[in-house]
């Protein structure tokens, strides 16, 4: 039996997604015992032609073809029944893994029991695990992610929502609360409906900071052009409905905020890295579609709390004014004026 069980849905884009995806997987380094599971939903791309082709290169890599196109939560569901493992990762088919990323998964759930579930640090998710990437390209966007790893070494923080283009999970949550939710289809809040039912079980749920996974973002979803969005409000409505409760998106400036509260909070004496990590974020916040500049007021909680270090944070309110300029520090500066 393996440790890790990774398993990946394919729906064609083979060359945009499955093949670098499977690549990255068997090129990057790792000591983990680990098996990859592709499950295939009736793709007519040549995908299956071509997973069949390698099958013979990798004695860990599993095919299973489906007959109908299942969508996210059946798919995986699938794939996770299939196999037995330690802890599963649901990968998504448009990512690109790095360097020992499953091992710092399985270190880090050696040490914190109380996770259930945890996720990487990207380009491109819905929620705080975003980092501001300057790059264009894959490449570009890759040697970023790197550098913040290295910044961000053996960081992390929890969190009530994880995005599941790369969620690494405990058997036992699943014996706990059940599989993905396939009432919701082809895609779209299986993922908020299961991070909400592993918080109900008591589980925490982190993402690892210094873990980065280069994600294309939602390759598959952009497909169906104008069902899109018939198909989120149909979700969202399932979702609420079924948990009794308004859905919010994870995605805004005040959840972007609240950890840059954990980042002024911390008791680290590396504020070089405080800065770099706090400046990247309000960069996240300045590429969001809507702005509401009044969800900065929620930092000065954190830094009214970091009062006893007043001169460190004095300087590093310095610093973040030169990186971020004038304008962007004037509109910062006006709902923590009485903070100084």
């Amino acid at each position: 039996m393996p440790k890790v069980s990774v398993i990946i849905l394919s729906y064609n884009s083979l060359e945009e997604t499955t093949k670098p995806c499977l690549e990255s997987i068997y090129n990057c380094k790792t000591n983990i015992d680990f098996a990859t599971v592709v499950v295939d939903n009736l793709s007519t791309d040549g995908t299956r032609d071509y997973l069949e082709s390698i099958c013979d290169n990798y004695k860990n890599l599993h095919l299973i073809f489906n007959d109908n196109n299942y969508g996210y939560a059946k798919g995986n569901n699938i794939g996770i029944c299939s196999i037995q493992a330690d802890y599963y990762v649901l990968l998504n088919s448009d990512t690109i893994v790095t360097d020992y990323w499953l091992d710092k998964f399985v270190e880090f759930f050696d040490y914190h029991a109380e996770v259930g579930m945890a996720g990487p640090v990207s380009n491109s998710v819905g929620s705080g695990q975003r980092i501001w990437c300057q790059g264009v390209t894959q490449d570009e966007i890759l040697n970023e992610g790197e550098e913040w790893s290295k910044l961000c070494e053996g960081d992390f923080f929890f969190t009530d929502m994880l995005g599941f283009f790369c969620v690494f999970i405990r058997k036992e949550v699943f014996k706990k609360i059940g599989l993905l939710d396939e009432q919701f289809g082809i895609g779209m809040f299986e993922d908020d409906d299961f991070c909400l039912r592993v918080q109900q079980k008591g589980y925490k749920m982190a993402c690892l900071e210094y873990v980065f996974i280069y994600h294309k973002g939602s390759v598959s979803f952009k497909n169906l052009e104008k069902d899109y969005q018939k198909l989120f409000l149909e979700n969202a409505f399932k979702f609420e409905t079924k948990h009794q409760r308004k859905w919010y998106t994870h995605y805004r400036p005040s959840s972007i905020t609240t950890l840059v509260n954990t980042y002024l909070n911390n008791n680290s004496d590396n504020f070089e890295k405080t800065r770099k990590k706090i400046i990247n974020k309000l960069q996240v916040i300045d590429s969001m579609e809507i702005i509401d500049f009044l969800e900065y007021v929620k930092l000065k909680e954190g830094i009214k709390k970091a009062k006893s270090k007043s001169l460190s944070i004095k300087k590093a309110k310095e610093m973040i004014k030169k990186s971020i300029g004038e304008k962007r520090w004037q509109i910062l500066k006006k709902y923590l004026r009485k903070l100084d």
